[in-house]
């Protein structure tokens, strides 16, 4: 028992980037953005996040636009630009003061930062780039 138990575990970990691609365009093409969001958040929660899951939200993005759902279509753009510059910009400052010997001030970066993005996407990216502080 325990042993189909620990297979089917591993299957489920092993969703790979093109499962994840096909998996999102194809419940996207069919207007189910809540079934494309689940198979990001799943996918994110096995393998954290990853360049392919950063461009199915852009995909995601582009084809709201395209079905002319403007306001998903924002909303996706959105996190996109929040998750790749946003994100990446409050990593390498947090990185470099602690290079500089200045821990206290980017950790004290990186509480704030929590704070003013705890409601956003990049919130977990930061919290992982404050526990390795």
């Amino acid at each position: 028992m325990l042993k189909c138990v620990l297979i089917m575990a591993l299957m489920s970990l092993s969703c790979t980037a093109s499962d994840l691609v096909g998996d999102v365009r194809t419940a996207a093409g069919q207007n189910d953005y809540a079934r494309a969001d689940g198979y990001i958040q799943n996918y994110e929660a096995n393998r954290g996040q990853t360049p392919e899951s950063v461009l199915v939200l852009s995909w995601l993005a582009r084809t709201a636009l395209a079905q002319k759902k403007y306001d998903q279509a924002d909303r996706y753009a959105e996190d996109t630009y929040q998750r790749v510059l946003l994100g990446a910009s409050i990593e390498v400052e947090a990185q470099v003061l602690a290079a500089k010997g200045q821990r206290t001030e980017a950790v004290s970066m990186l509480e704030a930062e929590l704070k003013k993005y705890s409601a956003t996407s990049i919130h977990a990216r930061i919290q992982n780039e404050y526990h390795h502080q």
